[in-house]
C-alpha cells in the first residue's frame, strides 16, 4: 500500500489486515520502491495512489513491472481523469479505483488481481 497521505495509509493497513492481508505500507513512492526491490517476488498486490511526490503512481507503476513484469497493481485516485489516464498504462496498471475507496470493491478487486 503506497500513499503519501499517513492517515490515509494506517486506515488501509489496518482494514486490509482486518480482511486477512498481510500489509506493507509506505508512506513515500521512492521508499515503496527500494521495499519492492528488496524482494519483488514476495508482493501479490500493489496498491498506489497516483499524485504522490517523488514517484506518479504511474512512475511506480512501470518501475515495478520491469522488475516483475507480472505484478498486478491498483492505482487509486481522487480524480476521475487521472484514472482515465491511467488506462493507459495496460498491462502495468490492472485496474483503477476512484477515491475515497469503498473496501468491498478494493477487497474485490484485490481478489481478482492477485489471481
Amino acid at each position: 500500500m503506497v500513499d503519501d497521505e499517513e492517515p490515509l495509509v494506517n486506515m488501509m493497513q489496518q482494514k486490509l489486515t482486518r480482511l486477512g492481508y498481510e500489509v506493507i505500507a509506505c508512506h513515500d513512492s521512492a521508499a515503496a520502491l527500494k521495499e519492492f526491490q528488496s524482494a519483488p517476488e514476495s508482493f501479490a498486490v500493489v496498491i498506489t495512489d497516483q499524485t504522490m511526490p517523488h514517484l506518479t503512481g504511474a512512475d511506480l507503476a512501470r518501475e515495478l513491472v520491469r522488475l516483475r513484469a507480472d505484478t498486478p497493481i491498483i492505482l487509486c485516485s481522487g480524480s476521475g481523469q487521472a484514472l482515465i489516464k491511467a488506462h493507459s498504462l495496460r498491462p502495468a496498471v490492472r485496474e483503477c479505483i476512484l477515491k475515497p475507496v469503498n473496501f468491498v470493491e478494493l477487497s474485490r478487486t484485490i481478489r481478482a488481481g492477485a489471481g
